[in-house]
């Protein structure tokens, strides 16, 4: 009996292989191949940290497909890594906002493809975050008083006559925190207009966001 000879080759789509025999003219039948797959290790990612900062990072591995495989940000694969970990990133557009667990963020996209030796592609898409930019969360408005009766001063206290600001503490991942200029220390205003100043600033070398609130103290007629 004579032994055909089996060839084989590699259809570039679906992850099948096509058999064909010599002996039937070239005919066979398809059979599913090992397709490549690419996944992110969530236990390597680090999102960005500072608003419009650069340090996320994150790791593909790919699978299925015939080692040994490179990996790229270009689907040209112009530039590609060996290890598929990507650092030094930041947010690029088309970003969104939102809110998850960690307060305000803005989020970008990346697809992260992934080559294997037979020239076989695949790709993932990785969500990566960053902080919105260090806000106030509330501001109150300007206020205008009299004096108090029989007195040539206003009582204003912070809390009861106006609420100081806030400011977002989770719109950066690094520590937010704000000051202000001393109130009056017996809340005492006399007439005319003073302004407190209010800045928030965080640790990420971002300048101070500045408010200023004025209290206009008029005397009684």
């Amino acid at each position: 009996m004579t032994m055909s000879i089996i060839r084989y080759k590699l259809y570039n789509g679906a992850g099948r292989y096509k058999i064909k025999n010599p002996a039937f003219n070239g005919k066979g039948s398809f059979v599913q191949g090992l397709a490549l797959t690419v996944a992110e290790d969530m236990s390597a990612h680090h999102d960005v940290t500072c608003f419009d900062g650069g340090d996320g990072s994150i790791t593909v591995v790919a699978s299925g497909g015939t080692a040994p495989y490179i990996y790229s940000l270009d689907p040209s694969f112009t530039t590609y890594n060996t290890t598929g970990v990507f650092d030094g990133l930041s947010i690029t557009g088309p970003v969104e906002e939102g809110t998850d667990e960690y307060g305000g963020i803005v989020v970008c996209h990346k697809k992260v493809y992934a080559k294997d030796a037979n020239g076989r592609i695949g790709y993932t898409n990785v969500r990566l975050k960053s902080p919105v930019y260090i806000e106030w969360a509330t501001v109150p408005e300007n206020i205008v008083v009299h004096c108090d009766e029989g007195k040539d001063y206003a009582t204003v206290i912070p809390g009861r006559d106006f609420i100081p600001p806030t400011i977002n503490t989770t719109a950066n991942a690094a520590e937010d925190y704000y000051s202000h200029t001393t109130y009056s220390i017996d809340n005492h205003y006399g007439v005319g207009v003073h302004e407190i100043t209010f800045w928030v600033a965080n640790d990420c070398g971002e300048a101070p966001d500045v408010y200023f609130l004025t209290i206009t103290v008029l005397p009684n007629d």
